[in-house]
């Protein structure tokens, strides 16, 4: 949450294409992440990924992200 100058609150949420990206985010006083990239979870391997590596990758955001989500 961040305050404008006329002291409205404006929320700030951060795009991510890794779940590593999420920490950055959480570190930036972001709201939580309004965007997840997940076709670069096709894009940066060498192979289709498996449902279980797609569940891993949510997982992870998932766990990392728990304080909000984005709901729209």
């Amino acid at each position: 949450m961040q305050l404008l100058l006329t002291e409205e609150k404006v929320d700030i949420w951060g795009n991510i294409e890794v779940p590593n990206d999420v920490d950055a985010v959480i570190e930036s006083g972001a709201t939580g992440i309004g965007l997840y990239r997940t076709e670069f979870l096709f894009m940066n391997s060498d192979h289709f990924p498996t449902e279980q590596e797609q569940y891993e990758a949510y997982r992870i955001v998932a766990e990392k992200n728990a304080r909000e989500t984005c709901y729209n």
